[in-house]
């Protein structure tokens, strides 16, 4: 059977239903869902070996009649679907992310890893624009949809990276101030378009900046400006 028909695979029923969805170009990793009470949880799997162990986990859990000691309250079931959301496009679970966060902070001592990752990135080039451009907007447009971002948000996102993406690869060249100054003059948007062109673009970069895509002691904008708009005039 090819993979494809396998999926989504499921077990269980009702409230311990967990359903495991295959892997997308957008989204190169396995997703594992399921609900407890109204919060829908997700986790994500390279191996889907390993995803199908979990999934039989859960589905215990959530059958059996301990499962409610595993019932988070409102504030921490948030939290974790914060986690969640930004870890999701790294393919990172939240159990890991936790494991090598405290690894790394037992090892720099009193030194943050903020502090430590500045440091570094001063001696040392960013790997981020190894990626292709194109990766980098797909990560982020995944991450803002685990966000729950509404539909016309998320196409508005997408048409107004593509022709980032489509500018820079034309060119053949990385994404830095000096691509971003020249991607809005060849733009040429008037006010409104142009000022909601740039919270787009400068929300990508935050993201691509706060994952380590792009060094944060890099200022993208430096060149690029809004644009007043011109109140309209109407008789009176």
């Amino acid at each position: 059977m090819p993979e494809k028909d396998r999926f989504p695979i499921r077990y269980g029923r009702g409230h311990s239903k967990v359903t495991i969805y295959n892997r997308t170009t957008a989204l190169p990793y396995f997703r594992l869902c399921y609900r407890f009470g109204p919060v829908r949880h997700q986790s994500t799997f390279n191996c889907l070996e390993q995803a199908i162990i979990y999934a039989q986990r859960i589905e215990g859990t959530l059958r059996s009649k301990d499962a409610g000691a595993t019932q988070l309250t409102r504030t921490q079931a948030a939290q974790f679907q914060s986690a969640q959301a930004l870890l999701s496009p790294l393919g990172e679970r939240v159990d890991q992310a936790v494991y090598r966060y405290i690894r790394i902070t037992e090892q720099l001592g009193e030194t943050s890893p903020e502090k430590a990752i500045d440091f570094f990135l001063k001696h040392h080039p960013s790997t981020g624009n190894e990626l292709s451009l194109q990766t980098l907007v797909d990560r982020f447009l995944a991450s803002k949809s685990q966000e729950g971002i509404s539909e016309a948000y998320y196409h508005d996102l997408r048409k107004r990276l593509r022709s980032l993406i489509e500018f820079a690869e034309d060119k053949s060249i990385k994404l830095t101030p000096q691509t971003l100054a020249s991607y809005f003059d060849a733009l040429n948007f008037k006010a409104v378009n142009h000022n909601n062109q740039i919270r787009a673009i400068s929300a990508f970069i935050h993201f691509a900046q706060a994952h380590g895509y792009l060094s944060k002691q890099m200022d993208f904008f430096q060149s690029v400006a809004k644009k007043k708009v011109q109140a309209a005039n109407y008789a009176v």
